[in-house]
């Protein structure tokens, strides 16, 4: 075996491959695995202080199922894009159509910016969204 998958890359239209070159993420696999998310929507509103406030929303119609187990993580930056830290807080279990909000808190006085992804159980993100000074 030299490697390389047995299967041929996935592709949709042209050059808007989901993976290409045999694993390697294509410019469609973010855009994919959001369409195919379980988690409709990720709303960022800032609060008092260093924090902000994070409303998930399950989705309700396909692919629509219950939220158990997802967490929602969150990285701090600051100018030069460095990223001094990052949070994990469990998310309530979330069934289709329901919705929880999180406050998100930072140590951090003046962030550039904040990414924010509900995390699934197996580790890999469902939805991203990123919050910018």
């Amino acid at each position: 075996m030299n490697g390389r998958s047995l299967y041929p890359p996935l592709l949709l239209r042209g050059d808007e491959a989901v993976l290409i070159d045999y694993g390697t993420r294509g410019p469609s696999f973010e855009a994919l695995g959001q369409e195919a998310s379980p988690a409709q929507a990720l709303r960022l509103t800032t609060a008092e202080g260093n924090s902000l406030q994070a409303t998930v929303e399950a989705r309700s119609q396909l692919p629509a199922y219950t939220l158990e187990g997802y967490t929602l993580r969150w990285i701090v930056y600051i100018p030069g894009d460095l990223p001094m830290e990052q949070h994990e807080t469990p998310l309530p279990r979330l069934l289709p159509g329901q919705s929880a909000t999180v406050s998100l808190r930072s140590q951090q006085e003046n962030p550039t910016h904040i990414r924010v992804d509900v995390m699934r159980p197996i580790g890999f993100s469902a939805l991203t969204t990123i919050w910018k000074a």
